[in-house]
């Protein structure tokens, strides 16, 4: 149809001029074609994803599309589709969210780790990477809930999650168990201090 760029940003410019909006004008139009639920979830998403750039700047690793989405946990990362899919049920739960997201993160990482173990890698402990490797290979959806929380790639993640809200945001994150939470602090002092 166009034989180049500039043809194609010329027909654009004509089809389409640009035209100087306020950011309420944004938001109404914006609502009239999505709706408030989706509005809302893309204020959510604003800090979610400084958050993440941050956290993989942090861990050395390629920062991942998020989403808010139905789903019966908090958060999962979709390795096949490389992408984080939160709780909707967050969207105007902010900490929540966050706590998702880090966690989240923290399995990308792994994942990372798991197939660069001949680099040089920001917490990740060679002594876990093959654990890490095994938790993997296993179907946890199929894992009771129990078992799952005592995985090398669970406790990790919670202690990063625990251990980050606490350094970048003061806040105190603690495990409903108190003795997975006691573990939580002593896996941070080990591998995160």
């Amino acid at each position: 149809m166009f034989k180049t760029d500039e043809e194609l940003r010329k027909w654009l410019k004509e089809k389409y001029p640009y035209v100087e909006k306020s950011d309420e004008e944004i938001k109404k139009e914006f609502i009239e074609s999505f709706g408030e639920e989706k509005w809302a979830e893309e204020e959510a998403l604003t800090p979610l994803m400084d958050l993440c750039f941050k956290l993989c700047d942090f861990l050395g690793i390629e920062a991942v599309p998020i989403l808010f989405e139905e789903m019966e946990e908090d958060a999962r990362y979709y390795n096949d589709l490389d992408y984080i899919g939160i709780s909707n049920d967050f969207v105007h739960d902010e900490i929540e969210a966050r706590k998702s997201l880090i966690h989240e993160i923290k399995h990308l990482h792994q994942k990372y780790c798991i197939s660069h173990k001949n680099e040089s890698l920001k917490y990740a402990p060679s002594n876990l990477l093959e654990q890490w490797k095994k938790d993997f290979s296993i179907n946890q959806r199929l894992v009771p809930l129990d078992e799952l929380m005592c995985m090398s790639v669970e406790v990790d993640a919670f202690a990063f999650t625990k251990y980050i809200l606490k350094e970048w945001f003061d806040y105190d994150y603690h495990h409903y168990d108190e003795a997975y939470d006691a573990l939580l602090t002593l896996y941070i002092n080990k591998y995160y201090k």
